[in-house]
C-alpha cells in the first residue's frame, strides 16, 4: 500500500501536487451475491444486506488497493505522470505547474470514465507546493517533511494527560498506553530518534499485556517521565525533516579495534579522501566494552571529523558504512539496547544539528579494508605472515603448529 514513503520516493524539489477524493470509494465496489448474507444487520425485525463494499471490513482497505492499482498504472502510463494512492486518496506529481494543470481534465475524466466519483470538496484541483497527506503537511518549495497543526495539538494534549496520570499515580488502561505509542511511532518518520525515548514506556507495556492481558489497567511508572517530556518538547519545537531521499555527497566508512580506530570519508564529487585515526586510551570519557560501542563510537567520531572538514549546511547527506551489522540496524531504526542507546543518540543528534540526512548501509569485512587498517596500525599487531609462504616454511622444516600464539579473530593460521 501506498504511503508518506511512497511520497518521499516519487517527490523531486519544487514539485507541484494536487490531491484527488473519491466520494463514498469503498461504494463503487459491488459484494458478490453469495457473500452479502455474511455483510448484513438486523433492525426492527428486519435482516438488511449491504450490495457494496462497506467501510470497516477488515480487508476492504486491501481489496480497495488492489483495484485501484491498474487504475493509477493507467494514468500514470497515458499521461506521463507521477502519482499514488492510499484508500480513496490520490496524489499527482509533476515538475510543471502549467503541465499539470493541462493534466487535470484528463485525469477527472479517466476517473469519471471508470465509474468513480470525484469529490471536488475535498479535493485539491489546483496544482499546490504544500499539500497535507496521511496527517502531514507536505513542503514541496521547501523539501520539508513535518506534522499538521491538527496532529501536533492533539499530540500535546495525548502528551499532556499522560505526563499528568504519572504525576497524579493514576491508573490507565494498558490499551491507552498502547495507542500512545503507536501515535509517537507514527511521528518517528520526523523524529529518528524517538524510537530511543519509548524503550521505557514500550518495555513496561509489554510486560504488563503478557502477565496481566490487554483488558489490565496499569501505574505508568515515574522512570517514563523522562521521555514524556523529551517527546513534548520534541513535538513542540516541531523541526521539519529532510521530504525526499538525496543522493549522499560523501560516503563514511569506519572501523574500530580494542585500542584504535579509524575511517575514511570519501567526497563522490571530487573523488578525494580524507583519512583519519584514533586511540581510545587518548580519551579518558571512553568506556566502551564491546565490540559494538566501538563500532558506534568509531562511527561518532568519523562524524564529528566531519564537522570539522565542513560548515554545518555545506553537507546536505551522508552515506554511512560499516561492517558491524548491529550498529547499521540501530541507526537505520532509530532504536538500541540499553548499553548502545547513549551512543546511538548522540550519533543522530550530531547529524541533526549539522543538518545532514543520511543512510546506514552494512558492507562485507573485505570492502572495508582501508578503514580497517587504519584502525590497526602497527602498534596494534594485526599482521600476519602470508598463508602460501608459512605452508612452505612449515613443510621445510616439517612440522604442524597447533597453536598460533599471534591469532586474532582475522588471520589465525591454525
Amino acid at each position: 500500500m501506498d504511503d508518506i514513503q511512497t511520497l518521499r520516493q516519487l517527490a523531486r524539489n519544487q514539485d507541484w501536487a494536487i490531491k484527488i477524493d473519491l466520494e463514498s470509494a469503498y461504494s463503487h465496489v459491488p459484494i458478490s451475491r453469495n457473500l452479502r448474507r455474511y455483510l448484513g444487520f438486523q433492525f426492527k425485525d428486519k435482516f438488511y444486506m449491504y450490495q457494496a463494499m462497506y467501510f470497516g471490513i477488515k480487508n476492504a482497505p486491501l481489496v480497495f488497493h488492489k483495484l485501484m492499482k491498474p487504475v493509477m498504472q493507467y494514468i500514470k502510463t497515458s499521461l506521463q505522470i507521477r502519482c499514488l494512492s492510499y484508500s480513496d486518496d490520490l496524489v499527482f506529481l509533476n515538475n510543471s505547474k502549467e503541465d499539470l494543470q493541462e493534466q487535470i481534465p484528463k485525469i477527472l475524466e479517466i476517473l469519471t470514465d471508470l465509474g468513480w466519483k470525484v469529490s471536488r470538496e475535498k479535493s485539491i484541483l489546483t496544482p499546490q507546493q504544500q499539500i497535507e497527506f496521511l496527517g502531514w503537511k507536505v513542503d514541496l518549495k521547501n523539501n520539508q517533511l513535518s506534522m499538521t497543526k491538527e496532529r501536533r495539538a492533539e499530540t500535546l494534549c495525548l502528551l499532556g494527560k499522560c505526563r499528568r496520570t504519572i504525576e497524579k499515580n493514576q491508573i490507565v488502561r494498558i490499551k491507552w498506553v498502547a495507542s500512545l505509542i503507536g501515535k509517537l511511532n507514527f511521528l518517528r518518520t520526523q523524529f529518528r530518534r524517538g524510537g530511543l525515548y519509548l524503550r521505557k514506556l514500550n518495555k513496561q507495556k509489554d510486560l504488563i499485556s503478557m502477565s496481566r492481558g490487554w483488558n489490565s489497567r496499569i501505574w505508568i511508572s515515574k522512570q517514563t517521565l523522562g521521555e514524556i517530556h523529551w517527546w513534548r518538547k520534541t513535538v513542540l519545537n516541531n523541526y521539519p525533516t529532510h521530504l525526499t531521499f538525496q543522493e549522499p555527497e560523501a560516503v563514511l566508512m569506519t572501523d574500530a579495534y580494542e585500542t584504535q580506530w579509524g575511517g575514511t570519508l570519501q567526497l563522490i564529487k571530487t573523488g578525494q579522501t580524507v583519512r583519519f585515526a584514533g586511540n581510545w586510551y587518548n580519551n579518558p570519557k571512553w568506556k566502551l566494552t564491546s565490540s559494538n560501542q566501538r563500532e558506534l563510537a568509531a562511527i561518532l567520531l568519523g562524524i564529528q571529523n566531519v564537522g570539522k572538514n565542513f560548515e554545518v549546511g555545506v553537507m546536505k547527506s551522508l552515506r554511512i558504512q560499516s561492517d558491524n551489522s548491529t550498529a547499521i540496524l540501530d541507526l537505520r531504526r532509530g532504536a538500541a539496547a540499553p548499553a548502545l542507546c547513549k551512543l546511538v543518540d548522540q550519533i543522530l543528534q550530531t547529524l541533526e544539528i549539522m543538518k545532514i540526512q543520511f543512510s546506514a548501509f552494512h558492507i562485507p569485512g573485505k570492502d572495508n579494508k582501508e578503514a580497517d587498517s587504519l584502525s590497526r596500525l602497527s602498534t596494534s599487531g594485526g599482521y600476519g605472515i602470508r598463508k602460501e609462504v608459512l605452508d612452505e616454511a612449515l613443510q621445510e622444516l616439517a612440522m604442524q603448529p597447533t597453536v598460533d600464539y599471534f591469532a586474532n579473530r582475522r588471520n589465525r593460521k591454525c
